[in-house]
C-alpha cells in the first residue's frame, strides 16, 4: 500500500472570514432568488385565484339570473292560471245568478198566474155565492111578506 500524504493547510483567520463572507453573499443570492421565485408563484397563484374567483362569481351570477327568470316566470305563470281560474269563476257566478234570476222570475211569475186564477175563482165563488144568498134572501123575504099577509094562524102555533 501506498502511504497518502496529508498536507495540512493552515487556515487563518482571515481566510476563514474571507469564506464565511463568500458563503453569506452566496445564501443572501440564493435567499434573494428564492424569493423573487416565491414571489412570483404567489403572483401566479394569486392571479390563477382571481381567475377562479371571476368564474365562480360569474357561474353563480349566472345561475342567480336563471333561477330569477324561471321564478318570474313561474309566478307570472301562476298569476295567469288563478286570472284565469278566477275569470271561469266569475263567469260561473254570473250565469249561476242569471239562471236563479230567471228561473225566481218564472217562479213569481207562476205564482202570480197561480194567485190570479185563484183570486178570480174565489171572486166568483163569492160572486155566485152571494147571488144564492140573494136569491134565498129574496125568496125568504117573499115567503115573510106572504105569511105577514094571511095573518096569524092560531093552530099553527
Amino acid at each position: 500500500m501506498a502511504k497518502k500524504t496529508i498536507t495540512l493547510q493552515h487556515v487563518t483567520r482571515e481566510i476563514l472570514k474571507e469564506e464565511i463572507s463568500a458563503s453569506e453573499q452566496r445564501l443572501g443570492t440564493k435567499i434573494a432568488d428564492l424569493d423573487v421565485k416565491v414571489d412570483n408563484v404567489e403572483n401566479r397563484l394569486d392571479t390563477k385565484i382571481d381567475n377562479v374567483e371571476k368564474r365562480l362569481d360569474e357561474k353563480i351570477d349566472s345561475r342567480f339570473d336563471q333561477l330569477d327568470t324561471k321564478i318570474e316566470t313561474t309566478a307570472q305563470s301562476l298569476k295567469e292560471y288563478t286570472d284565469i281560474r278566477f275569470n271561469q269563476l266569475d263567469v260561473k257566478i254570473d250565469t249561476t245568478t242569471q239562471s236563479l234570476k230567471d228561473y225566481t222570475d218564472s217562479r213569481f211569475t207562476q205564482l202570480d198566474t197561480k194567485l190570479t186564477k185563484y183570486f178570480e175563482l174565489m171572486m166568483q165563488t163569492f160572486t155566485e155565492a152571494h147571488k144564492g144568498i140573494h136569491k134565498i134572501l129574496s125568496s125568504h123575504e117573499e115567503r115573510i111578506s106572504v105569511l105577514e099577509g094571511r095573518g096569524p094562524q092560531p093552530d099553527r102555533i
